[in-house]
């Protein structure tokens, strides 16, 4: 039973290029390892979501990628980023597979590396199991100016096929920041 997670800190280390550090930008070299290391782990292990629907409730895996982080606001003391993101995910109870897309955005405190950040998000999906339009909110903890945090996020969805509403945990790793 631990084998698997072996393999997976195998290839997050693999992944990571943590090279000798020179004098000039060893750190940043380092830094920019462990986010590589960071998202090929999230890459492999998705964000598990309980979805209730009219009908039952059903588990859904979900891996979000998150494109970059984009600040909009930087004041002295207040900042406000967005994050764009694709979600591929995955229902095994309905055999659903589809595509998520959306924006999210973190308003955080310039003064603070580790916080409570509020965030919403919206977007549109389309699969299998029909296609239409989600929106979220949730409360994440993590450096949000990096973009790397963990939250928990609740959503309602809407599609042609049925309403309903997630809720889960989110590991978001950027794959472009300003920091790094």
């Amino acid at each position: 039973m631990r084998r698997p997670v072996w393999i997976l800190l195998a290839c997050a280390l693999a992944a990571a290029d943590i090279g000798t550090a020179r004098a000039d930008n060893g750190l940043g070299d380092i830094v920019r390892g462990f986010i590589a290391a960071m998202f090929v782990t999230e890459a492999l292990v998705p964000d598990v979501r309980l979805v209730i629907g009219p009908e039952d409730h059903r588990w859904e895996l979900a891996w979000p990628i998150v494109v970059a982080t984009l600040p909009v606001v930087r004041g002295d003391s207040v900042g406000l980023s967005l994050y764009p993101f694709v979600e591929p995910q995955v229902q095994r109870a309905r055999d659903a597979l589809r595509i998520a897309g959306g924006m999210r955005a973190m308003l955080y405190s310039r003064n603070q590396d580790l916080q409570l950040a509020p965030l919403v998000e919206v977007g549109a999906l389309g699969g299998s199991d029909g296609s239409g339009w989600f929106a979220g909110a949730g409360l994440a903890v993590g450096d949000p100016e990096l973009g790397v945090t963990f939250a928990l996020i609740g959503r309602a969805v809407d599609t042609d096929e049925e309403n309903r509403a997630t809720i889960g945990f989110d590991l978001q790793l950027p794959l472009t920041s300003p920091e790094y």
